[in-house]
């Protein structure tokens, strides 16, 4: 049925409102100053008023472009005051207003002026998700796919400038085995502090899809580290390496259920705190290198975890994987011993230490002793 001349266009949507030219939003501040409802208002955030956002809030509905667009940028300029009332109207306004909130409460999660006031618009958007009103929850949903793809740039960037390595990796217990995982290293080029390492939850939130690792090496690294990255569901795999971690940190690990591959290599840890990884349900491998946690502590282990990999071994280690019948190298690890000392693929070990060698098991040993 045909529009006649005279009748009223349907309005635009929130969609076709965002699509507008640049030119319309700068004439938005003339309608803004003579929009009685809203141009009264003082400037100042601090002394905005319940009133105020409620007035903001009715206005998303209203039948005016600009009227809705003033209030929507008025309610985002309010922060943390307009989280509340903004997702309480989320719940049970119009479809406008619905979409509207939701936009509010995005930006104020991505961009809102202290991480306070994003956290919470965050977990605002989050408890809209799990509404049962269809369009509220699947317009929250993408809201926090963005700002959770936002903020894993932004915490990228972020440590990447402390000085954290973004790699590939692979671990696993054998060949055919191994999985590939985005690794964040931390070495002796990172200059943050453990608090710093609260942006990984951004990191592996942003790309949920992923398997994460995390590797810290070095004398800076102790159980506080831990303190963050055991609260991450989504790190896969751990490398910790001649650092200070202890018994009591290695012990808070075994909360990390979705831990595939875990590798504590000389660190001060004992007999005391192997016991409770037998806790974690989904691991694949464990490597326990040059540590004092005792043979028989690292057997009993492997009896409880029966399809866990359990390497352990005391002492040194080299760093190479090499096929029997002859000896012959096969795999020199970067940054071990065997790189710095020139051994390269093809090579055909003979002797350790003045002492003929055949196997990898017979290699091992020795090593063990140094």
């Amino acid at each position: 049925m045909s529009r006649s001349t005279g009748e009223l266009r349907q309005r635009p949507t929130f969609e076709d409102d965002l699509m507008e030219k640049s030119i319309r939003r700068l004439t938005l501040i003339l309608i803004f100053a003579v929009t009685t409802a809203v141009s009264a208002q003082d400037e100042n955030q601090d002394k905005v008023t319940a009133e105020q956002i409620s007035n903001w809030i009715a206005m998303l509905n209203s039948d005016s472009f600009g009227a809705r667009t003033a209030a929507t940028d008025r309610l985002i300029l309010a922060g943390d005051i307009s989280i509340a009332p903004v997702l309480a109207a989320a719940k049970n306004g119009e479809l406008e207003t619905v979409i509207r909130c939701v936009y509010v409460l995005r930006q104020l999660a991505m961009h809102g002026d202290t991480s306070e006031v994003r956290s919470t618009a965050y977990d605002a958007l989050n408890r809209l998700v799990r509404l049962e009103f269809a369009t509220a929850s699947r317009r929250a949903a993408s809201a926090v796919i963005a700002v959770n793809n936002n903020r894993h740039h932004e915490a990228r960037r972020v440590l990447e400038e402390l000085g954290a390595k973004f790699s590939l990796s692979r671990s696993g217990p054998g060949v055919g085995m191994t999985e590939t995982y985005n690794t964040v290293i931390f070495d002796k080029s990172w200059r943050g502090s453990p608090e710093n390492l609260e942006h990984l939850k951004w990191l592996t939130l942003g790309k949920p899809e992923r398997k994460w690792m995390i590797t810290m090496e070095g004398e800076q690294i102790n159980d506080q580290w831990l303190h963050y990255i055991t609260p991450l569901t989504a790190i896969n795999a751990i490398r910790v390496k001649s650092g200070k971690v202890t018994d009591d940190g290695v012990t808070r690990l075994s909360e990390m259920a979705q831990l595939e591959s875990l590798e504590l290599l000389y660190i001060p840890i004992t007999d005391a705190s192997v016991g409770k990884l037998k806790e974690i349900p989904n691991l694949q491998l464990i490597k326990i290198y040059g540590t004092n946690v005792t043979a028989a502590a690292a057997q009993q282990l492997q009896a409880d975890l029966a399809n866990t990999e359990v390497d352990h071994r005391q002492g040194g280690f080299l760093g190479i994987g090499c096929e029997d019948q002859p000896f012959r190298v096969t795999v020199v690890r970067k940054g071990t011993a065997a790189e710095k000392a020139g051994l390269q693929f093809g090579d055909v070990i003979t002797r350790f230490n003045d002492e003929p060698v055949t196997s990898m098991t017979e290699l091992t040993e020795l090593i063990a002793k140094n």
